[in-house]
């Protein structure tokens, strides 16, 4: 997801627990069983345990905003995706802006 994209641009790619690599590593660490959720999707941690996306997303941000002061629109731009579980998108998504409107982007490049 672009989310990972943009902590990298906005973040850094290191290790430390305010880049992209420390942050991920951060969200991992956080789970120690299955999480099941509603987004219909999961993604397998530590090589053991399934967790659903948008909870394993919504954690990222939360670790993410407590250890960089960076990219504060970002983080709640991708949260109102995650909230509306807007996670595959087709034709369009909506997101809060930053001016905290809902704007809605198409998809379509056809």
């Amino acid at each position: 997801m672009s989310l990972l994209y943009d902590t990298a641009i906005v973040d850094g790619l290191g290790s430390s627990k305010s880049t992209l690599g420390g942050i991920f590593k951060a969200t991992n660490n956080a789970f120690d069983s299955d999480v099941t959720g509603e987004s219909g999707n999961s993604v397998t941690v530590n090589d053991k345990y399934q967790v659903d996306e948008a909870i394993w997303l919504e954690k990222f941000l939360d670790i993410r905003e407590k250890n960089s002061s960076a990219g504060r629109k970002n983080i709640e731009a991708y949260r109102s995706i995650i909230t509306r579980n807007e996670l595959n998108w087709s034709d369009s998504v909506t997101v809060t802006d930053s001016d905290g409107d809902d704007v809605v982007i198409n998809c379509d490049f056809t």
